[in-house]
């Protein structure tokens, strides 16, 4: 699985065009946007070519590639323009090897304050129910997915302007 992590936008079309000019070279499977992406904060100057809804509208263009998260400078007002979910403080992806990759911006889980997750291993999955609905089974293993990283899994985190990664161990 081939993925692009892009941060801290701000609202800039001209970053918002480099971003997109990388996704059609780099044809990525999954685009990881770790928060930040149209306001640009009152401790923030203005980036280059500022245009909210411009960068809005190129986002959503690539809306089935975007795993996003909630940066800092994010509100509630740019999920209403955003075509994809952008609230959470972080997200899991998982790739085909079945590693875990934890998301964040980085202002929430830190690598000095990481994710409560627990280790895979610790919480079997039960066998379903007969009568369960399909819906409740997958809501749980997602729960239970969540808390489960291993040690080969990843967190990536945008933090202080630079991607960081690091293992759990």
């Amino acid at each position: 699985m081939k993925l692009m992590v892009a941060s801290d936008i701000h609202g800039s079309a001209f970053w918002c065009r480099k971003l997109g000019e990388m996704l059609e070279r780099e044809s990525p499977d999954k685009l990881i946007l770790l928060g930040d992406l149209l306001y640009h904060g009152p401790r923030n100057p203005l980036p280059d070519e500022y245009a909210p809804k411009e960068v809005a509208a190129m986002l959503n263009d690539a809306r089935e590639l975007i795993v996003a998260v909630r940066g800092n400078c994010d509100s509630e007002v740019d999920q209403m323009v955003l075509a994809f979910p952008c609230m959470a403080d972080y997200a899991i992806v998982l790739d085909e090897q079945a590693r875990t990759i934890f998301c964040t911006h980085g202002h929430v889980h830190t690598p000095e304050a990481p994710p409560a997750l627990r280790r895979a291993g610790r919480h079997p999955v039960r066998e379903p129910r007969k009568r369960e609905h399909p819906e409740r089974r997958v809501a749980q293993l997602c729960r239970l997915r969540r808390r489960c990283v291993r040690p080969q899994d990843a967190v990536v985190v945008r933090r202080s302007y630079r991607l960081c990664a690091w293992r759990r161990r």
